[in-house]
């Protein structure tokens, strides 16, 4: 019975064809990520609005094509592991050494978790803060950020405690556990996520080819949005009232520039409705006065 060499032991050729091979998958590998790239990119052309931060575009991108990188990262796994273990050395992916793909999911993984629960949290703060200067838009980000992380984590220690205590859960049981709970936390978000993608793609793209349903949806979405911009531009009227109120009341002006930097970004219109309203009041008090 003539027995198969060891992969040590292959001729040149074969080791030429594992070469070979290698040297296609990371072509391929490089042409997915472009691909991922472009694709993220015109996603994010296409979706998000002109007047939007080139941060939040360059953040909201790298966040997309790391979970895009898993969907080309999987495939190549699997081939890997079925070259390496199984009997068949016709696998197009050849990767003799493992830690390259380990490597490469542990970079994603940390990379992912990090954004997911740092860096993007904070970047969207930073954006929502009401500081006029960059370090205290930061610490405005990082005092929300801390406060609740800090809430979270005292309920989520309490809760542990709880379920130690009461179940007399031993270090190794406690650990399992938290995995079990971690594990959960992924797969309710997988489920409510890829169920809503299952459902609403569909129903949106079967809406789209039928004329009346979509016009019968287009004229209820009106009058939702009819009704939202009139309660903005009367929250933008009370705002406007006392943007103008605090700027004839205000006397330092080391605070000036910022309050010009505020009434600027006050849409054109509102504040001079506010002052001739109040010019009216002044008007009819002194009348009533008179």
């Amino acid at each position: 019975m003539i027995r198969r060499p060891p992969r040590s032991t292959l001729s040149s050729s074969s080791a030429a064809s594992d070469v070979y091979k290698r040297q296609m998958w990371w072509l391929l590998l490089g042409l997915e990520s472009m691909v991922i790239v472009s694709v993220v990119w015109r996603l994010l052309t296409f979706y998000a609005a002109k007047d939007t931060s080139k941060t939040i575009l360059w953040m909201t991108g790298f966040g997309w094509s790391c979970c895009f990188f898993i969907v080309v990262l999987l495939p190549s796994d699997i081939a890997a592991y079925i070259h390496n273990n199984g009997d068949d050395s016709n696998s197009t992916f050849v990767i003799k050494n493992d830690s390259v793909l380990i490597n490469m999911w542990r970079i994603i993984y940390w990379v992912t978790f990090f954004g997911c629960w740092i860096i993007l949290p904070v970047t969207q703060s930073y954006h929502e803060a009401g500081e006029f200067t960059p370090g205290g838009r930061f610490r405005a980000a990082m005092v929300e950020n801390v406060v609740i992380y800090s809430v979270a984590a005292v309920l989520g220690i309490a809760f542990v405690a709880y379920i130690a205590t009461v179940h007399h859960l031993s270090g190794e049981a406690l650990t399992s556990f938290l995995m079990a709970l971690a594990n959960a936390w992924g797969l309710t978000l997988l489920v409510i996520c890829l169920g809503y993608g299952l459902v609403e793609i569909p129903k949106h793209l079967a809406r789209q080819t039928n004329e009346l349903t979509n016009l019968r949806f287009l004229q209820f979405k009106a009058i939702n949005v009819y009704e939202n911009v009139k309660e903005a531009q009367l929250d933008m009227k009370e705002v406007a009232k006392e943007l103008h109120l605090t700027n004839g009341l205000l006397e330092d002006p080391e605070l000036q520039p910022w309050m010009t930097v505020i009434l600027e970004k006050c849409p054109p219109g509102y504040l001079e409705a506010a002052a001739e309203t109040d010019r009216y009041r002044n008007r009819s008090r002194d009348d009533n006065l008179d």
